[in-house]
This record gives C-alpha cells, structure tokens and sequence, in this order.
C-alpha cells in the first residue's frame, strides 16, 4: 500500500493533516464497531486496511501481514477459556488506545512522583512544541535567583522534533495533551502552531492591557492575535519572547517562542511576574 492508496481508503485528500487522519480514522473505527456485522469476512479486510493506511499516513511502522503456518493454539488462553482470535482482534483493533491508556497512566505516575514528599510549587512551567531546553535545573535555578519569592519551581517538558519517530511523536501529543489537561501548568513555552492550536480553544489569559502596560511590540505580536471559540473578536493571548536574555542564558531554543499564561494558572501573579522578567 502506498500513501496514495491510504489517502483514498480513508476518504481524504492527499496532504491532509496529522489531526485530520486521526479524525477521520476514529469515525471510520466508530463506524465498523456499530456495525452489526463486524464478524463478517468482507468488513474485517476494510477494518484492516483501514488500519493499514492511517499507521501508513500517521508514520507508525507496521508490517504487512505474510502468510504463515498455523500457529499452535495458545495453552494459557485455552485453559482460561478465551477465544485466541478474539484476543488477537481486540489488541489489533484497539491498540492505540491501550498505547494511549499506558502513556497515560505513566504521565499520571509522574505527577504523582513529582508532587509526593516536595515542596509545593509556587510556579508551574511547561515548554511544548519544536523548543529545546537540555538543561531545565539551570533553567529553574536563573528563575528562582531573580524571584527570590519562590520556594520551588517546576518545569516540565513536551518536546517535538522534525524527524521524530512517529510513535515518539504520538507519544509526546498524548504527554501535550495531559499537560493543557491535568490544570497544573501557570505559564507555558510553545512554538506558533501549538499556541494557536490551545489559543484558540481559550486555554489562555487575555493579554491586551498587560502588553500595553510592558510596552510589547505591536509588530512584532501582531500575527498573534486570535480568536478563540466564545470569543469572536481577535485579542492577544500569547506573547513573542524569542528574544529574551533570561532564556537564551538558560539555554531554552527554538525558531520562535511563545510564552503564554493558562486561563486558570493557580500561581498567576508569580506567572505574571516571570513573564515580565522574560521582556525585560
């Protein structure tokens, strides 16, 4: 199967984007499992080449099914009483989302070890998207020597590079994703494309009155404004900090980088302060 083929099977136009893929990808599974005829030999092809064709066109690397000798029936599954081909079905169909499941719950263990037995963080940092930061410890530490008022910092991190592998890359969209999710994180790092993607749902503070009391560049923010689902009219929910002395000396990279406070940042005024730190 090629990526024309894969295009055509899923009903989508060459060049459809990664969120377009798994939207319709999920229809398409939605659809087959409301089928009341799922056990039929003709839907269960369609099903797999419907699978075929978004691992294909999502980058993930499975192997063309080769025939091969029967394999001898599975002792455990027998004696427990479990049909082997429906297992089988069950982890092919659904294996995104047992990866998803998985990912999930090792992100949630991660919290859960970061908060146990520490200081409470009085400010909460994420950097998400094509921005690179090797060394987050000097990061916290040139943070906290010009606020003196923290008692602890955290930093998480949810980095995409270009030529990820496709299941890091899924990976990373599912860690991105419980970061916006979990309601921890006051102030986030992205690239454009991820603050416009949160920007617009309304993920973040409205920033008109704080840009003009820093004296932003209007210029230079000026394809940051947006609209957002409730509210129609463009305002400006991220700001340009690409140029910030405070980053570049701690080693946080990227083309272009946005820095944007969460709609319901529990440490707001420290998130505000930082943010003017980043534009002195």
């Amino acid at each position: 199967m090629d990526k024309k083929d894969a295009y055509q099977i899923l009903g989508l136009k060459e060049g459809a984007s990664k969120e377009q893929i798994q939207n319709k990808y999920n229809i398409l599974v939605k659809r087959y499992r409301m089928s009341s005829d799922k056990d039929d030999k003709n839907s269960q092809m369609d099903i797999e080449k419907i699978d075929m064709a978004y691992n294909l066109l999502m980058g993930y690397h499975i192997e063309e099914p080769t025939e091969s000798r029967p394999n001898k029936p599975n002792p455990i599954l027998k004696k427990m009483g479990v049909d082997e081909k429906k297992a089988e079905n069950f982890l092919y169909y659904y294996k995104f989302r047992i990866i998803v499941a998985i990912v999930l719950i090792i992100f949630a263990a991660f919290f859960i070890k970061d908060i146990v037995g520490k200081i409470p963080s009085d400010l909460d940092v994420a950097i998400v998207g094509e921005i690179f930061n090797n060394d987050t410890e000097l990061f916290k530490q040139n943070v906290m020597d010009k606020m003196p008022e923290l008692r602890e910092m955290s930093i998480d991190t949810a980095t995409f590079l270009k030529d990820m592998d496709g299941q890091m890359e899924y990976a990373m969209n599912m860690k991105t994703m419980v970061l916006f999710g979990a309601g921890t994180v006051d102030i986030f790092f992205m690239d454009k494309d991820t603050y416009e993607r949160f920007g617009s749902q309304g993920a973040f503070v409205n920033l008109d009155e704080v840009a003009g009391k820093l004296k932003v560049d209007e210029d230079k923010n000026s394809d940051l404004l947006l609209k957002t689902e409730e509210v129609q009219e463009e305002h400006l929910y991220g700001i340009d900090v690409s140029d910030s002395k405070l980053l570049k000396e701690s080693g946080v990279i990227g083309e272009r980088i946005i820095a944007a406070i969460r709609v319901d940042a529990k440490h707001y005024e420290n998130a505000m302060r930082m943010l003017e730190l980043l534009l002195e």
